[in-house]
């Protein structure tokens, strides 16, 4: 079962299955690029943790050229803020970035696959069987995407 902070997270990512958000602030199916469900994803498996923008670029677009992949992350950062920022939420209380880094505000949600980890180690095997709905972003081919998938 999630703890109550867990639940009162404005958004739950669901990275396990049907790759969604839900929460206090609507509904999202439908990522308008790929990058952008990566991304989210990606922070939201290591909330709070600051990302250098240049280690997202190289995940999402593996070797891609710096300047290039600088602003495909500004245009997919963009995309995922307003998604996720909608009207009346604060600019920067989802996602934080700046000119070197990124990160996702822990408080801000929670993810099932994250949740499935941590109840799997605590030997919480029925909370986890709860959680799974899937396997870890199915239709996702990224190899960063498919070594998670093997790790989960």
């Amino acid at each position: 079962m999630q703890s109550g902070a867990e639940l009162q997270a404005p958004w739950q990512v669901c990275l396990l299955g049907r790759v969604h958000a839900g929460g206090l602030w609507g509904e999202v199916y439908r990522w308008p690029l790929r990058s952008v469900a990566c991304l989210l994803a990606c922070l939201a498996l290591s909330p709070g943790r600051n990302f250098g923008r240049e280690e997202l670029v190289e995940l999402l677009w593996p070797g891609v050229a710096l300047d290039r992949g600088r602003a495909r992350l500004r245009q997919t950062l963009s995309a995922l803020r307003s998604m996720l920022e909608t009207a009346g939420v604060a600019p920067g209380s989802v996602i934080d970035a700046d000119r070197l880094t990124v990160h996702i505000n822990p408080s801000a949600l929670a993810c099932d696959a994250q949740l499935v980890e941590r109840h799997v180690a605590l030997r919480q095997w029925l909370a986890a069987q709860a959680l799974y709905r899937g396997e870890f972003m199915p239709g996702h081919y990224d190899e960063w995407v498919v070594d998670e998938r093997q790790r989960l």
